[in-house]
């Protein structure tokens, strides 16, 4: 509902005064069957090294309705040999595919992912370092493993300043040669590549599970396994007496018209910042984004190694760019990380370079539809940035839910405060009714209730008396999204003069000036509002959790963060545009404890 929310967010600039729950298990047969997997996890010191680094593979079956079973071997560098594994667990993944598999390494808790195409891509994130993929058994062999692949590799047990990544094409012929291999791999902070020539290196197969034969040598040496995707397009693995990852795709031929990226995908990966040059971070994650238009609107759930062992993940949503005309490899907006697409365009794989090391992967996620009232369980997004469902809700935050069948007709809530029901619709999270902005056939704006307390939101439309199904997400503390001038997530952020004029590129901030940011997502405030109500004007609600900002890449002072007066499901930040920045559309970024928005820009000119 784009115009609505423009006009919205037009009129928010202008006229502003001065668990116990359970989660969706329907998706548990998304996993089903004999999966192999490998799992790799890192303990980190303050310095961002890899003391203690584990590696986990083998196979893992699924009965498809929640319980599973590893037959697997570890490998871990405090004891320096292969240990027979195995263990019994449970899993719950949504219709959407994304859920949690209760910790195959022991630790309590689980392995938070997405199943897209029958891959499972995962991490802890609260509180544990670890990458986990899976795919099902037996797709595997010498004559399926043909083609052009890049492959994106990365280790990082040890100091943080050995550690390394590396980028290499292999050529499988389909018999058990790839011919000769150039790696190209970097090192710590140095950005100067290392290149290394592997010739006659061999591949095998068998029972499904493959094996490349490198020369020993301290790049990728020895033997690494190989899991592949059922299509053939998606390869990972790594060695069995190591703690790296690896992590390829078949491209396009030569000279044909290689796909581009399209729809949304799942998403996860590990990098090490060692932008410091005292120290890294080593970070794991998965998540979602979506390509449209040129643009990438990401969220991941990522885990800092920096932070203590305790905290939990964070939600941080960003934006990138792609080539619009077909391309299998482009540069990243930061221009520190490349990409590569597979000949389908299911795949992406990503790879760092200094000073960011790391790899990633990102399958594209299955297009879901329903009859009668139907709530899309990929399609309850942030009401101001459109961050992706992984990114969770958080009390107070404007929804914006996606489905068909939603309402009869467009119906707009005729003053403020907003009702429970309109136009015949209603929404209930966790049997609470939700107050609503309005209701389309496709699409409703609705207000998560404060008092949704439980860890595990369950989202439900009833249109006219008919319920749809119910949707699961995490509830956070706190979940911001920016609304865009092009109510769009991109872009220029709402933004507006102290007197009352639009922050535009033609009327730009400065240095040293306040200006008001709107968006929603910041969670509760003091004193508290009922549902729906409108911000106050003499008392006014200011957000409990403490809410930072920098623009530019600098921090900058938060005066005011709150409900926007007299408006309802709408925050408020003041910021001062701090001095020593650029002129230019400068990132505006927004943290609260436990989520991070940087998706738009304030434009900003310097005398």
């Amino acid at each position: 509902m784009p115009v609505l929310r423009r006009l919205l967010l037009v009129s928010v600039l202008l006229a502003l005064p001065v668990t116990a729950q359970d989660w969706d298990s329907s998706g548990n047969g998304l996993l089903n069957g004999s999966y192999l997997f490998r799992q790799v996890a890192y303990q980190t010191n303050e310095l961002g090294s890899v003391p203690v680094a584990l590696t986990l593979f083998g196979f893992i079956r699924f009965d498809g309705v929640g319980t599973y079973a590893i037959s697997g071997t570890i490998f871990d560098s405090r004891l320096g040999h292969l240990v027979a594994y195995q263990l019994n667990g449970t899993y719950s993944i949504a219709a959407s595919g994304y859920g949690f598999i209760s910790q195959p390494l022991g630790n309590p808790n689980p392995v938070y992912g997405l199943v897209a195409n029958g891959i499972f891509i995962g991490s802890t994130v609260d509180g544990f370092s670890d990458l986990m993929i899976a795919v099902p058994a037996g797709a595997g062999s010498a004559q399926a493993f043909t083609g052009n692949y890049t492959i994106a590799y990365a280790k990082f047990k040890g100091s943080f300043s050995t550690a390394y990544d590396a980028i290499a094409e292999l050529n499988p012929d389909g018999v058990n040669s790839l011919g000769d291999v150039v790696v190209t791999s970097y090192h710590g902070i140095d950005p100067n590549p290392t290149q290394v020539l592997y010739r006659s290196v061999t591949y095998s197969f068998n029972g499904g599970l493959g094996s490349i034969n490198f020369p020993v040598s301290p790049i990728i040496g020895g033997s690494h396994l190989i899991f592949m995707s059922p299509d053939g397009n998606f390869i990972f693995g790594g060695s069995t007496t190591d703690f790296d990852f690896y992590v390829g795709v078949r491209k396009a031929a030569p000279n044909t018209n290689p796909p581009s990226l399209n729809g949304l995908y799942y998403y996860g990966g590990i990098d090490q910042d060692n932008s410091a040059l005292t120290s890294g971070s080593l970070n794991t994650y998965f998540g979602a984004f979506k390509t449209a238009t040129g643009v990438i609107l990401s969220n991941q759930r990522i885990h800092h190694s920096s932070v203590s062992l305790n905290v939990p993940g964070q939600s941080f949503g960003s934006r990138d760019s792609y080539p619009l005309a077909p391309a299998t490899q482009y540069v990243g907006q930061s221009g520190f990380r490349d990409f590569i697409i597979s000949k389908d365009g299911n795949y992406r794989i990503g790879f760092g370079r200094p000073p960011f090391l790391g790899v990633e992967i990102g399958i594209r996620a299955p297009t879901l539809g329903g009859s009668g009232v139907f709530l899309d369980p990929t399609g309850v997004v942030n009401g101001a940035s459109y961050s992706s469902f992984t990114s969770g809700i958080a009390r107070g935050e404007l929804l914006v839910l996606n489905g068909e069948g939603l309402a009869g007709s467009l119906t707009v809530a005729p003053g403020i405060p907003f009702p429970f029901i309109l136009g015949g619709v209603q929404v209930f999270i966790n049997d609470r009714p939700c107050a609503l902005y309005y209701v389309s056939r496709t699409q409703i704006a609705a207000i998560v209730p404060y008092g949704t307390v439980e860890p595990i939101a369950r989202i439900q439309v009833v249109n006219n008396g008919v319920a749809s199904n119910v949707v699961t997400s995490f509830v956070y503390n706190s979940a911001p999204g920016v609304f865009s001038l092009t109510s769009n997530g991109i872009g220029l952020g709402g933004a507006r003069h102290l007197n009352n004029s639009i922050v535009t590129e033609d009327n730009p901030a400065h240095p040293g000036e306040f200006v008001q940011v709107f968006l929603t997502g910041l969670g509760d405030v003091s004193p508290s509002i009922a549902d729906g109500a409108p911000g106050g004007t003499t008392t006014l609600n200011q957000t409990v959790n403490q809410i930072t900002a920098s623009v530019g890449g600098v921090a900058a002072q938060v005066q005011y963060s709150g409900l926007a007066p007299t408006l309802s499901g709408l925050y408020q930040l003041n910021v001062k545009i701090p001095a020593g920045v650029t002129a230019g559309d400068l990132l505006l970024r927004v943290a609260g404890p436990d989520a991070v928005s940087a998706q738009l820009s304030i434009p900003v000119a310097v005398p």
